[in-house]
């Protein structure tokens, strides 16, 4: 039937021997001419079933799979979401999984690294990463389907609105308490990046979440149109009713500000000539 997407029978080939078992081949070819494969070893560490192994996926049309997997895909530049792949190397078991040698490629962005998770009561998660350069505007939602989106949206919104009268005096800070049911670590660094037609290059974040409380170690940009930034700080008592800001530092500098108010279309009343070097640093503990 025209439209309706489908995908192969998975192969499997597998065998035992030894309390082990060998997944000699494990794919299969899904929509967007997309095909994946699945190879590696089951035995038994701490009285639990373990998988090791590896995985390979390919697409020549990643829209076409996300469309298939339910992903919506609406308002992205038609040029985007094409070749893509991934391969890394897996560890899991029901208590923690991990991928490492990670190496992701779609459009004109790799990404490298490794990912880690921990299923517990109070679970887990890590992640190291290295984007070398990505257009994040190029994904963004066209504006139509923006505001065909905020338009289906806009009587939820009123009706919610309504009915919570202290929602304009809650805290920004509170809008992070779900941060407070989990544990992370997240280090990442991109080399170049487009936001909101703004350049970014060599963007750093390394952070830790434990416990409800977020350590924002570094969150630098090297360069956003000749201006170098970065915070730190860290938010205490996320997933209760006061979360609070310590140790809050905010650098920026620039040796000219002339790209920078180009770029964000500012128009000075002092000419970035005559501003010459601008520095500014931020401190605040509570």
């Amino acid at each position: 039937m025209t439209g309706v997407q489908t995908c192969a029978l998975p192969i499997l080939d597998l065998s035992l021997a030894n309390r082990e078992i060998t997944i000699s081949q494990l794919s299969a070819l899904l929509p967007g001419n997309s095909d994946v494969a699945v190879f590696g070893f089951i035995t038994e560490k701490d009285n639990l079933p373990q998988f090791d192994g590896t995985m390979d996926l390919t697409s020549s049309d990643l829209r076409s799979a996300l469309d298939w997997l339910g992903v919506q895909t609406k308002g992205i530049a038609g040029d985007r979401l094409r070749a893509a792949s991934l391969n890394a190397r897996l560890s899991a078991r029901p208590d923690q999984a991990s991928a490492t040698d990670l190496k992701v490629r779609f459009d004109a962005t790799q990404i490298d690294g490794a990912l880690t998770a921990r299923i517990a009561r109070r679970p887990s998660f890590g992640a190291n990463l290295t984007i070398d350069r990505i257009n994040f505007d190029a994904y963004a939602p066209s504006v139509e389907v923006k505001s065909a989106q905020e338009s289906d949206k806009s009587g939820a919104v009123s009706s919610q609105t309504s009915t919570s009268p202290d929602s304009a005096q809650t805290s920004p800070l509170g809008t992070l308490s779900a941060l407070g049911a989990f544990d992370a670590n997240l280090r990442a660094r991109i080399g170049a990046a487009t936001f909101k037609s703004v350049p970014l290059n060599d963007v750093r974040i390394e952070f830790a979440l434990a416990d409800g409380n977020l350590d924002v170690r570094s969150a630098a940009i090297g360069d956003m149109a000749g201006v170098s930034a970065s915070i730190s700080g860290n938010i205490g008592g996320l997933g209760t009713s006061e979360p609070n800001l310590r140790d809050l530092v905010v650098d920026a500098k620039a040796k000219s500000l002339a790209n920078f108010l180009r770029v964000a279309d500012v128009k000075s009343p002092i000419s970035a000539e005559a501003l010459g070097v601008v520095g500014a640093t931020d401190r605040k503990s509570t």
